[in-house]
This record gives structure tokens, C-alpha cells and sequence, in this order.
């Protein structure tokens, strides 16, 4: 595999949103969420079908064979199937492993050869059949997830390796965790996910040794869509190209993520609800719990803002 290109996150960060404009390249596929859940078969791909009744999502599918994956959350593993019965475990295994072998070279993954060879074969047959279909030259996997790239990396050491670290203003995305999760999200889970996660992005690339690395704030990419635009695709080797309109070919009409899909018309709207919608003490408690980040990632504190005047 020569490249692997990525589009990391947490939760309501934007990635469908970047995934949309990335598919609008004509040399780029990026299908959002990428995998699709069980559970959620039903639920409509960016083409108005459900994803099980998809033309395009059932021959991917058919042409993987993916009725054999039977256990997990996704139709396709996420980790080498090292113990079927135990996702858990597979992760953790899984993200050990790599560890090591970035440290001490892909032979680690020696110790569980057969499960290494299911997972590479599936994810090396997966991307170049989406990549046929559509007609294009660069998958970029927008499912959000560091550890399945710093897996497929160690597997992979001779590809090379495009990470989009996609990064959001904490206060703005603890409403966006408050309106999609109402009975479980607090400020301390959202703080706590928000830094946690971001921390654990930053540590597993830092180990990846053939990598371009690209940090980018959502806001940027509201309020200077162009120039931000131009820095991914120049990140990812492709010409620029003009992404802000709907999708127009239908063969590529098949993201799936959430309910911007199907009704994106290329606008961006910027989003600063946290101004309206959070108390003064829940911003400055956000701003110091995710403090360790917060500057570094470029965010001011809404103290400082108001006396610059801004």
C-alpha cells in the first residue's frame, strides 16, 4: 500500500463535514464515517437509500465478503480479529502490538500472522475497490479513528502515511455533546473526552515515522474555507480544486456520517454557539480543564477575547 490517508478526531468535530468537500475531488474518495455500523444499516447514505438497500454500499460489501465478519459493532473489523469474542481485547492487542512494532519493526506482528493478513487484505482490498469504483486515486478514511491509523501504519511501514488532525473549540463542542447526548453529557465527560482524546492523537502520530501531519481547526475551515482547503489537498499531493457545491456524480454520492449529508449544498456556517448557550463559569471551567491543549490548538480564553475587544 503506498499511502494511507487519515482524518482523525473525536466526535462532532467536523469530519463529515471535511469528508464531504475531500469527495467532491475528482481524485479523492472520502466516504465520512467509512465503515458502516450495524445497527445503523437503515440509516440513509448521502445517495437518500438506506445503506443496506445502497447499490454502491452492496457491491463494496458483496466484493469483501463482509458476511464473514459477524462479531463487532462495524460490518468490517476495526482490529485484526485476534479474539473474535472480545472487541476490547482486540483493541487493546491490537494498538500494543503497534506499539511495539513502530518501536521494533513490523515482524512483531509475526505473533498473530493469520489475523494480521485477514485485517491488511480486507483494509488493502477495501480501499482499492471504493477506489475503482469511484474512479480515483486517494482514499482518504474519515472514520476519526487515531488507533485504526497507527495500527494500519505499523502493519503497513512502507506506506506513506497523511494524517488530518481535525481539532475543535472545546466550549463549542461541549454543545454539540450536550445536544447529541442530553442524558450522559456533562462538562467534566466533555473536557475530559476532548483533551483525552487529543492527547492520544498527538502521542500515537508522533511514533509514526513516514507521516505528513497536518493540525487544523475546524473554524478555519468555517471562516477561511479556501486557504484551509488548499493546505489539505497540498497536504494530501492533489491540485486544488474548487469543493465548495453539491456532490454532482452520483457513482461518489455515498458518505455516510450524520444529517448534513444528504442536504449539503456546499456552504459552510460557522458555529460559536457556546457564546449564547454556556454560562460564564462553564466557559472559564472548560478553558481551565482543557487548558494543557487549549492555547497550543491556537484557542483564547473568552476573558482575553473580551478585553482585545474581539
Amino acid at each position: 500500500m503506498e499511502t494511507l490517508n487519515f482524518i482523525v478526531c473525536p466526535s462532532y468535530h467536523g469530519a463529515t463535514l471535511l469528508s464531504l468537500l475531500l469527495n467532491n475531488h475528482s481524485a479523492v474518495t472520502s466516504l465520512g464515517d467509512t465503515i458502516p455500523a450495524r445497527k445503523y444499516l437503515g440509516s440513509a447514505c448521502s445517495c437518500r437509500r438506506a445503506v443496506r438497500d445502497c447499490p454502491f454500499w452492496s457491491e463494496v460489501l458483496e466484493g469483501l465478503e463482509a458476511t464473514r465478519f459477524t462479531e463487532g459493532e462495524k460490518v468490517l473489523p476495526l482490529w485484526p480479529r485476534i479474539s473474535p469474542r472480545w472487541q476490547k481485547w482486540n483493541r487493546l492487542a491490537a494498538l500494543g502490538l503497534g506499539t511495539v512494532a513502530h518501536v521494533a519493526g513490523p515482524r512483531t506482528w509475526s505473533l498473530v500472522g493469520r489475523d494480521r493478513d485477514e485485517y491488511a487484505d480486507t483494509y488493502s482490498r477495501f480501499y482499492a475497490l471504493v477506489r475503482r469504483l469511484h474512479g480515483t486515486q486517494l482514499f482518504v478514511d474519515g472514520s476519526k479513528s487515531m488507533s485504526k491509523a497507527f495500527v494500519l501504519a505499523s502493519i503497513f511501514p512502507e506506506a506513506d502515511v497523511r494524517i488530518i488532525h481535525l481539532v475543535r473549540d472545546p466550549r463549542d463542542y461541549h454543545c454539540s455533546n450536550l445536544k447529541n447526548n442530553p442524558d450522559t453529557a456533562t462538562l467534566a465527560s466533555s473536557t475530559r473526552e476532548w483533551l483525552d482524546r487529543h492527547l492520544a492523537i498527538l502521542a500515537m502520530s508522533k511514533m509514526i515515522r513516514r507521516k505528513k501531519y497536518l493540525r487544523i481547526r475546524y473554524e478555519d475551515l468555517c471562516e477561511q474555507p479556501e486557504q484551509t482547503v488548499a493546505t489539505i489537498l497540498g497536504t494530501l499531493e492533489v491540485d486544488y480544486e474548487d469543493l465548495f457545491h453539491p456532490q454532482t456524480e452520483g457513482r461518489k454520492n455515498h458518505v455516510i456520517g450524520n444529517d448534513t449529508m444528504a442536504d449539503f449544498d456546499g456552504t459552510i456556517r460557522p458555529s460559536t454557539k457556546w457564546r449564547s448557550r454556556l454560562t460564564a463559569i462553564d466557559v472559564r471551567q472548560i478553558e481551565r480543564r482543557t487548558r494543557p491543549l487549549f492555547g497550543r490548538f491556537g484557542y483564547r480564553e473568552s476573558a482575553r477575547q473580551a478585553a482585545d475587544g474581539l
